[in-house]
C-alpha cells in the first residue's frame, strides 16, 4: 500500500470506531442491570483525531506557502527589500518631524553656559507644535524624543537598530516557517548575519547623522542624513551578502559543526597535555633568558656611562663576563 492509501485507511478507522467487549453471562447481566437503572455514559468520550488536526494544519500551510513564496519571500530576499521597509518607517518619522517642527528652516546651535550645554533653536517658534521655546538643555526629554542634539541622535539610532533587529528576526522566522528545507541552525545563522548587518548600518548612520548635525546646523539634517546612509549601507551589505554568499556560508558552517561535533571533539582529545605543557615551559624559559641577557647588557652600558673619565686604566680593560652566571631556568 502506498502512503495515500494508508492515510485513507487511517481516516476510515478514525471515523468508524468499533469497540468489542468479551464478557461472561454473569458480567453481561450485571452490566445490563446497571444500564437499565442509570444513565450510563459511553465507554469512550468523543474527541478530535490528532491525525486529522495535523493533516488540516499541514493542508493550511501548504495553501499559504505558494502565496508567501510568490510575494513576501521574493521581496525580502532582494538587496533593497528590507532597507525599503525600514526606509518607509524612516520616511513616516521624517514627515512627523517636519510637521512638529513647522518645516525645515529650524536651525540648531550648541552653547555652553555655567558648565552646562544647551541647544539653541532658531527659526519660527510659532510654527512648531513641539519645542516652541528657543533654548533647551541637551538632556531635555522632548528634545531627545525629536532626535535633536547628541543624545537625541543617539536615541534615534538605537531605536532604529532595535527596529532593524525586530524586522530581521521576524523575516528569518518566516523564512524558516514556510521553508521545509531550512532547519533551526539555518534560522540561527540567518538571524546572526542579519543582526550584524543591522549593527553596521546603524553605526554608520549614527556617525553620519552626528557629522551632518555638527556641520550643516539644520535640525532636520541628522534625520535625513542618517536615514539615507542606513538605506544605502543596508542595500550595499545585502548585495555583498548575495554576491559572496556570506549568510549561506555561516549556515553551512553551523551545520557542518553540528554534523561533525564528535569528530571535532575527538581531535581536541588527541592533543597531548604533556606536550603542550612542555612547549609552554620551553617558550617561557627562552623569553626569560632573553630578558636576562638584555638586562645584563644594559647594566654594563649604564656602569660605563656613569664612570667619570680616566677611572679605567689606559690599557685595554674589560668588565668581567657576567654571562658565566647562569640563572636557573623556570
Amino acid at each position: 500500500m502506498n502512503q495515500t492509501q494508508l492515510d485513507q485507511l487511517g481516516r476510515q478507522l478514525d471515523n468508524n470506531p468499533l469497540e468489542v467487549l468479551i464478557l461472561s453471562a454473569e458480567q453481561a447481566n450485571l452490566l445490563a442491570a446497571d444500564h437499565a437503572t442509570s444513565h450510563w455514559s459511553p465507554t469512550q468520550a468523543p474527541s478530535l483525531c490528532v491525525r486529522d488536526d495535523i493533516t488540516q494544519a499541514s493542508g493550511l500551510l501548504d495553501s499559504i506557502r505558494p502565496h508567501y513564496n510568490d510575494s513576501l519571500h521574493e521581496f525580502v530576499n532582494t538587496a533593497w527589500g528590507m532597507p525599503a521597509l525600514l526606509g518607509s518607517h524612516d520616511a513616516v518619522n521624517f514627515a512627523r518631524f517636519v510637521r512638529d517642527m513647522g518645516g525645515l528652516n529650524t536651525r540648531v546651535r550648541y552653547v555652553n553656559h555655567n558648565g552646562r550645554q544647551y541647544v539653541v533653536l532658531s527659526g519660527y517658534p510659532g510654527l512648531r507644535r513641539i519645542l516652541t521655546g528657543t533654548r533647551y538643555s541637551v538632556t531635555n526629554t522632548r528634545l531627545i524624543e525629536m532626535g535633536i542634539g547628541r543624545y537625541g541622535i543617539r536615541g534615534s539610532s538605537l531605536s532604529g537598530f532595535k527596529l532593524s533587529c525586530y524586522f530581521a528576526v521576524g523575516v528569518e522566522f518566516l523564512e524558516w516557517f514556510f521553508n521545509s528545507e531550512v532547519n533551526m541552525l539555518d534560522l540561527l545563522g540567518g538571524i546572526g548575519v542579519e543582526l550584524v548587518k543591522a549593527g553596521i548600518a546603524s553605526a554608520v548612520g549614527y556617525a553620519v547623522a552626528v557629522a551632518a548635525g555638527s556641520i550643516l546646523g539644520f535640525a532636520a539634517a541628522p534625520v535625513i542624513a542618517g536615514a539615507l546612509l542606513v538605506f544605502i549601507v543596508g542595500v550595499g551589505l545585502n548585495w555583498l551578502d548575495k554576491r559572496y554568499g556570506i549568510k549561506q556560508r555561516v549556515q553551512d558552517s553551523l551545520n557542518y559543526a553540528a554534523d561533525n561535533a564528535s569528530m571535532i571533539a575527538e581531535r581536541f582529545q588527541e592533543l597531548d597535555s604533556r606536550k603542550i605543557r612542555s612547549y609552554v615551559e620551553h617558550t617561557f624559559g627562552e623569553v626569560v633568558d632573553a630578558a636576562v641577557d638584555y638586562a645584563t647588557q644594559e647594566t654594563k652600558s649604564w656602569i660605563l656611562r656613569r664612570l667619570p673619565p680616566g677611572t679605567l686604566p689606559a690599557r685595554p680593560y674589560r668588565l668581567p663576563n657576567l654571562n658565566i652566571l647562569k640563572f636557573p631556568k623556570l
